[in-house]
């Protein structure tokens, strides 16, 4: 009876947190294509890893639900150059903080979610041929990774002069990514992993 009782609340069962506003379209858009439309229209986003660590009250992440999930980035979260890319003293700072309290912290294996884009989500956004661009590198921002080839000269005068270097893909166009994307382009990597446990959670969530 109990149980019944909590399942009639409005309290959410599972809610999940990514760690951006651009990531937000591409979790999205895959948990819906799982069946999961109720995390999907509830999910939310931290507003960065400064933003998570400087929070030193857990709790605050489960205002309004039973559990939750938080997707963060690997830029920050894991040694990327490493072997098995372990988490860093930041990321498990994090967890210790979380580990009272029905948290999960999952943290990608890649710089940001841009590095799991498929090529062909990214040439239909960009209109262009990007055979050699892929594949995009684990460790590197998507916006250092896709800049037009330039003379060494310009990188060194654009360096001096502490210019960017041009990119001709922003994460602003993440939601033009979102439409192109489906399940079967991350099969197999981590994040497939982490959304089928969002799945196993949420489905368990239903049953009690």
């Amino acid at each position: 009876m109990i149980r019944k009782l909590k399942g009639a609340t409005s309290m959410i069962q599972v809610k999940v947190w990514c760690e951006g506003k651009t990531d937000r379209p591409i979790i999205k858009k895959l948990l819906n294509e799982l069946g999961e439309q109720e995390i999907a229209d509830t999910l939310d986003f931290v507003g960065g890893w400064p933003n998570l660590l400087a929070e030193d009250q857990p709790e605050r992440w489960l205002d309004g639900c039973r559990q939750a999930v938080m997707i963060m980035d690997g830029d920050i979260g894991r040694k990327l150059t490493k072997k098995k890319q372990p988490y860093t003293d930041q990321a498990n700072d994090v967890k210790r903080r979380f580990a009272e309290y029905p948290l999960t912290l999952h943290v990608l294996q890649r710089y940001g979610i841009e590095n799991y884009f498929p090529r062909h989500a990214c040439e239909a956004v960009v209109k262009r041929n990007l055979a050699a661009y892929f594949p995009i590198p684990i460790h590197q921002p998507i916006e250092q990774h896709f800049r037009e080839p330039i003379p060494f000269w310009k990188r060194l005068w654009n360096w001096l002069r502490r210019r960017p270097e041009p990119s001709f893909y922003q994460k602003r166009r993440n939601e033009e990514i979102a439409e192109q994307i489906t399940i079967a382009d991350i099969q197999g990597t981590d994040l497939k992993t982490i959304l089928d446990d969002i799945k196993r959670r949420a489905e368990e969530a239903r049953r009690y």
